[in-house]
Formats: C-alpha cells, structure tokens, sequence
C-alpha cells in the first residue's frame, strides 16, 4: 500500500482546528509553521523514496543497482541500463522457461515495432530460436549484451539463437519494394 501524499499540510491543520480556535492568529500562525515544516519533510521523503527505486534512478544511484544484482554498466545510457538492470534481476530468477527467456528478451531488447513482439521457436528438443523486430537495428555493443545475457539464463546444453528482425527491410523511393519482409540478423 502506498502512503497517500498531501500537498498542503498547514491547510489541513488550520481545518483540523476546533471551531473556536480557527479564528485565532496566534493559532493560524502556529498551525501554519508547523504544517509547512511537516511539508517540506514529507516532499523531501517523497523524493527520496522516488530516487531509490529503479525507475527514477539515474547515474550513481543506478549504477548501484546494477552492482547489486550483478550487471555492470559498460558505455550505457541511463535508459538502457535501467533495462539491463530489470532484465538482470528476472535472470537471476529465472528458470529458462521459454515465457521467461521471451520476457527477459523484451526488456533488454528495447521497444519493439508494432505487430510480431517476441517468438518462440523450438527447433529440436535441445535447440530453440527467439525472434523480435524492430524499427531500426540495436547498436552493435547493445546487440552484443542481448545475446550474452539471454545465453546466459537459457538452459545448460540448449543450443540458443537469438535472431534480430528490422522492418521494413528495405524501402525505395516509389514504386513497388522490398518493404514486405524484414531482414533478420542473428544475435547469439
């Protein structure tokens, strides 16, 4: 349950006062130190309860989740690192089942283009593919982390592939394209 946030706390004391003494400055003037003090404490915990959790981490402070649950930062932006954070704490849960390998793929790869998200695709009993589009191609360094990460919570001795689509493929200027299909690029 979340703690109910109140944005004028000296307001609320003077209508908390009994009748009789709302009328008083002495009293108005009281309740209206203590409840801007009261304000400013609970604005400056509202802010540090937001700057601890993962989504309003940035810099150091992100940087030590990563720590925490084992993933180093590397050159990542603050955005994609806070992916590779929440993917990296379902890894260290994960048991490699194929719903969990999907989700994990989803987070670290990034908004996906609309249509196919991420499929799964047994090929034998110990080899198994995940396919996801995008819009546009992962940079090389970021595309180089999937597949590390997603090789390192599939199941020991299963052969894993991890194939990259970006659509559309290929676009000319008019007429009929190639714009169909998606060009695939394998990732681990």
């Amino acid at each position: 349950m979340t703690h109910p946030y109140r944005d004028d706390h000296a307001t609320a004391l003077a209508e908390d006062l009994l009748s009789w003494l709302r009328g008083q400055p002495k009293m108005l003037a009281l309740t209206s130190a203590v409840g801007s003090q009261v304000q400013e404490l609970e604005d400056s915990l509202l802010d540090l309860r937001q700057d601890r959790l993962i989504a309003g981490a940035i810099g150091e402070q992100l940087e030590q989740f990563g720590v925490l649950v084992g993933e180093p930062r590397g050159s990542l932006a603050d955005e994609d690192y806070r992916r590779f954070i929440q993917a990296r704490i379902l890894s260290n849960l994960c048991e490699g089942t194929p719903d969990e390998l999907m989700t994990i793929l989803r987070i670290i790869a990034g908004p996906v283009a609309t249509g196919t998200d991420v499929v799964y695709r047994r090929r034998s009993v110990a080899s198994f593919s995940l396919e996801y589009e995008r819009g546009a191609a992962l940079p090389a360094d970021a595309a180089v982390r999937v597949g590390l990460q997603m090789v390192s919570v599939s199941p020991a001795g299963v052969e894993l592939d991890v194939v990259e689509g970006v659509t559309p493929a290929f676009r000319f200027d008019a007429g009929p394209g190639f714009d169909l299909g998606k060009l695939g690029k394998l990732i681990a």
